[in-house]
């Protein structure tokens, strides 16, 4: 049985209304999106942007206004939910010529199996087997940062809470969250796409696939000298956050950086970040 997935109007700060599926949620991913325009990252009018792992559009809407609305994009989410909102959000960004893909992203043509998060859908992912680890680790992580003297605002409310109740209450807000159902989804190879091979130039591309990333990276051999800037969300499991490091500069990306939001310092989920020097 299908999960009935809300549907609520989001108010970015950049006064873009979206259609998501959880205001709260949405604000927090815009939030976020903030950190991926650091080291040297830009955007300027007349960019092509690949957004891999859309949701709704918040990170293309954001990129959209930085280039004043003269931008391409090619945006690709898997979750056919979040796709049909998407394309709703994206019919609002004219003239930006936005072509979208109902798909994942990976390392060879086929299908995938999504644990889909109706709750809250920036939790999805293709792992689904390892959801309750995923519960674990983000619990962990919010009670550890919601301690000391440089608590993140999202994390202030949870600060005041006596550090004994902090879990309690957070199992009772994340359960929800983490219910999820299974839904099939189809795979390609970002370099097998007829659009992608013909492109000329990505100014940006931007990944945010749950622990995808070292697949999709392995699905674009073909186009990495079109690319001239990357920002990623990397897990860092078994070395792959060096791995990527290693891979980009071998790319000839003259400038690699990492960093970790605030939110979820100590944890294994870093932003990797990669500019030409004609970029930076």
């Amino acid at each position: 049985m299908t999960a009935v997935m809300k549907i609520a109007t989001a108010t970015l700060p950049n006064q873009v209304q979206l259609q998501c599926p959880n205001a709260a949620e949405a604000l927090a991913i815009y939030e976020d999106c903030q950190w991926y325009f650091k080291h040297g990252i830009k955007l300027e009018p007349g960019a092509t942007v690949v957004d891999v792992g859309a949701h709704v559009g918040i990170f293309t809407s954001m990129a959209a206004e930085l280039c004043q609305r003269k931008m391409t994009a090619y945006v690709f989410e898997p979750i056919p939910q979040l796709a049909s909102l998407l394309t709703q959000n994206m019919a609002q960004l004219e003239p930006v010529d936005v072509q979208i893909y109902n798909c994942a992203l990976g390392s060879e043509t086929g299908t995938a199996e999504f644990a889909f998060h109706p709750e809250t859908p920036m939790l999805s992912s293709a792992f689904p087997d390892e959801t309750d680890r995923e519960y674990m680790d983000f619990r962990e992580t919010l009670i550890r940062n919601s301690s000391g003297p440089d608590v993140p605002e999202r994390l202030q409310a949870l600060s005041k809470i006596p550090r004994f109740l902090r879990g309690f209450l957070l199992d009772q807000t994340l359960k929800k969250h983490f219910r999820h159902e299974r839904l099939s989804c189809p795979v390609y190879r970002l370099d097998q796409i007829p659009s992608m091979q013909s492109i000329p130039r990505i100014d940006l591309l931007k990944i945010n696939a749950e622990k995808s990333e070292e697949m999709i990276f392995q699905g674009l051999e073909q186009l990495w000298s079109v690319i001239q800037q990357v920002v990623v969300e990397v897990h860092d499991l078994d070395g792959r956050l060096d791995r990527l490091c290693n891979h980009l500069t071998s790319q000839g990306f003259a400038q690699v950086d990492c960093d970790q939001m605030d939110i979820l310092k100590g944890s294994q989920v870093y932003l990797l970040y990669a500019t030409r020097s004609s970029a930076a």
